[in-house]
């Protein structure tokens, strides 16, 4: 192949010699090889390169010169073979309009940071690399000239220098790297090593319900896709899988802790290769998988049976981010037929994933060829008629949807404070984050100016994510919209944070970990990559404290409130184990406290005894809301009745009966309470605990412990109805 002078460029060696010391015998003065097809001298097409391209400075630069498996340059032919960039055994089919949107090895290979390419075209297109070089307006497209040879070879053409390029692994590559491959076992096996105490767990909340199959209507697979899931929500492939554990099993909880363990190591490879198709870096998927694995947000997901609906979207989210990301690199419909399968297997699982979908008219503007407006239908053809066969299902089979329940400007403040919380929970793993399910520690202004600051910083990041790689930004847009149904914007009538929230979005935050991990440390940025060091040993270290408060009911609401006590279901599950436990006098502190916040008054039973339903203040009204985005009376009065059960416990009875009867207040519809008023009432008033009984059977028919009290008060008397 001809260059300057007498020299030549030898694509065996990559070094310039004479005819006659050339290793490579066929390459000739007069003929040059491509994919085996001889062109001679006079067919073959010359277009000159720039002396200042970038090119042309590659002959010399001394970090590739004489380096077999680097890089070596040629000049003169549009058809030459630059060279192996160490790595890199194939590059898949995409479009590549920036040099920022090149692979980082890559473009280090092709754009040395002390060298700039200049065309004097297109300067509007260019980008600044790592803010060290000038704009370089260098387009190039890659693609995959043979799948099927022994030696994939790829080309990239400089459309502005008008120099095609061609990639070429000029040795014989294993298919699969044997290291990648142990890196990922690795990953595996840390996921299940971190989470292995949580294999011993006991049912905790939710768990007794999904036991016995009554979060789902029946423990079969039918009853799981005709129920929703624990009353209130359409999760019926989560059912599903819980109701299979339990053939499997019964309700011994160990299997489900050992699939959801299962799932959490599983998630974590893939996201480990998601973050290796954006990147091309190995190293930035092996941090990826390991940030995800210790990633304290994945706790409550893992470690509680409840969490299985998080564990199991997260993993079928992954896969569909996959599925595109490897449709748009290789245009084969498998690929986009296995992401609208894992979407709707996600979508089942967890709601949350249904506004993903937004991403996937976006991907084709992003990801997208030229013709985008053209790729639209093709693509979002078949996500429309799952979106639609999902909604026709909820429809027949789900339950009414929340609706928010709060002003603009409570909204606003609501969210600011969510991101202030979701926030820190990433990027400082604290003990806190994994305890709270209320945003009363997070109150105040400062709170407030933390979730602007993160939010701004979000939206920053995303700008500079976009000049950089398009891919990823990709993949930030699909965790900003899973996110946004927990961010309180507008809010729901649910809890208002909870650590397990945040478990979809998770894998995309530990996607930009790991590759703001491997960037760093190419670029010798070693302060970043301390940060994330001790991030990541914070993960840690909050990851096995939180699996040890989930493996007892009564460690883990002991501690959550210990951290938030104004979490109304969490003090009055810990009150209810105080009873259990025999300390009556604990479960009226914890239960007297809580109370006295809610009302705002430490004398609440005498103000709800005096002025009933007008003791319902805004400040009432608001910290209700701070718990469940709306009022839940029924948590209330609950426990109230946790505060009358321990005074009856501790021999004070007419105190008792006296706030057993200003829970009705608040209750006058909860058969517990009714029945809970009459059992009190049997040693005073027998005539009016009987009415109270009847009352609760009324309202609950389906309740045998009422029930068979109150046959046996009627068979003292002599009352039984025949």
């Amino acid at each position: 192949m001809k260059g300057r002078g007498s020299e030549y460029h030898c694509s065996g060696c990559y070094r310039q010699r004479n005819t006659d010391t050339c290793a490579n015998k066929a390459e000739i003065r007069d003929q040059c090889c491509r994919d085996g097809k001889q062109y001679s001298q006079d067919e073959r097409p010359v277009n000159p390169v720039p002396r200042n391209s970038d090119c042309q400075a590659k002959q010399s630069h001394p970090k590739w010169r004489g380096r077999r498996g680097a890089l070596g340059v040629f000049r003169h032919t549009p058809h030459t073979v630059l060279g192996e960039i160490p790595g890199y055994r194939e590059m898949d089919v995409r479009i590549v309009e920036r040099v920022s949107e090149v692979p980082l090895g890559l473009r280090e290979a092709l754009f040395p940071k002390d060298q700039v390419a200049y065309s004097g075209k297109r300067y509007e297109n260019g980008c600044a690399d790592e803010g060290k070089l000038s704009r370089l307006p260098f387009y190039a497209n890659c693609h995959r000239v043979d799948s099927t040879a022994a030696v994939p070879r790829l080309f990239v053409t400089a459309h502005d220098v008008g120099l095609p390029v061609q990639i070429s692994s000029m040795t014989n590559r294993k298919r699969y790297d044997p290291k990648w491959l142990l890196a990922l076992t690795g990953i595996f096996i840390f996921a299940i090593a971190l989470f292995f105490p949580a294999l011993f767990g006991k049912p905790v909340w939710d768990d007794t319900n999904i036991l016995a199959g009554t979060a789902f209507g029946a423990n079969n697979l039918q009853s799981a896709f005709t129920h929703t899931f624990l009353g209130t929500y359409f999760r019926p492939l989560t059912s599903a899988s819980l109701v299979v554990n339990s053939m499997m099993t019964g309700g011994n909880p160990l299997p489900y802790h050992l699939t959801n363990i299962l799932l959490h190591a599983a998630t974590a490879v893939l996201v480990s290769f998601l973050a290796f198709l954006v990147t091309e870096r190995k190293l930035a998927g092996v941090l990826a998988g390991i940030f995800f694995a210790a990633q304290p947000m994945q706790v409550g997901a893992t470690a509680w049976i409840g969490g299985r609906t998080d564990t199991l979207s997260s993993f079928f989210l992954v896969g569909f981010m996959a599925g595109m990301i490897l449709y748009y690199k290789h245009a084969e419909r498998k690929w986009l037929g296995l992401s609208v399968v894992c979407f709707l297997l996600a979508a089942l699982s967890k709601e949350q994933a249904v506004f993903a979908v937004v991403a996937v008219p976006v991907s084709v503007l992003v990801l997208g060829s030229r013709r985008k407006w053209k790729d639209v239908y093709r693509i979002c053809a078949p996500f429309a008629v799952v979106i639609l066969l999902y909604i026709l299902y909820w429809t027949t089979e789900g339950p009414k949807p929340l609706t928010p329940s709060s002003t603009f400007l409570q909204s606003v403040s609501l969210f600011l404070r969510t991101a202030a919380f979701y926030g820190l929970a990433f990027i400082a793993p604290n003990n806190r984050s994994l305890m709270s399910f209320t945003l009363e520690n997070y109150g105040g202004v400062a709170w407030i100016l933390t979730g602007v600051l993160i939010t701004a910083g979000v939206i920053y990041g995303i700008v500079r994510c976009n000049k950089t790689s398009k891919p990823l930004t990709w993949i930030v847009l699909c965790g900003l919209l899973v996110y946004w149904p927990v961010s309180n914007f507008p809010p729901i009538p649910a809890f208002v944070v909870a650590p397990y929230r945040c478990t979809l979005s998770g894998t995309v935050v530990a996607c930009l970990f790991g590759v703001a991990g491997a960037s760093a440390w190419g670029n010798r940025r070693y302060a970043l990559v301390g940060l994330l060091g001790i991030n990541l040993i914070a993960g840690v270290i909050v990851s096995w404290w939180g699996t040890q408060q989930w493996l007892t009911p009564q460690r883990f609401f002991g501690r959550v409130t210990a951290i938030d006590p104004h979490f109304i279901v969490g003090v009055g599950n810990c009150a209810l184990n105080m009873e259990t436990a025999g300390k009556p006098e604990v479960e009226l502190q914890l239960t007297d406290r809580t109370l006295t916040w809610v009302f705002d008054d430490p004398n609440w039973q005498r103000l709800l005894a005096t002025k009933k339903t007008a003791a319902f203040s805004q400040v009432f009204y608001d910290r209700m809301k701070a718990n469940c985005g709306a009022p839940d009376f029924r948590a209330l009065d609950w426990m109230i009745g946790c505060n009358a059960s321990a005074l009856l416990h501790l021999n004070r009875l007419a105190e008792a009966i006296e706030v057993q009867r200003d829970a009705l207040i608040v209750g006058p519809t909860d058969a517990r309470l009714h029945y809970g008023y009459g059992e009190m009432l049997l040693k005073t008033d027998h005539a009016e605990a009987i009415r109270q009984l009847e009352e609760a059977l009324r309202l609950s028919p389906k309740f045998p412990e009422c029930a068979a009290a109150l046959a046996g008060e009627k068979a003292k008397t002599g009352n039984m109805r025949r």
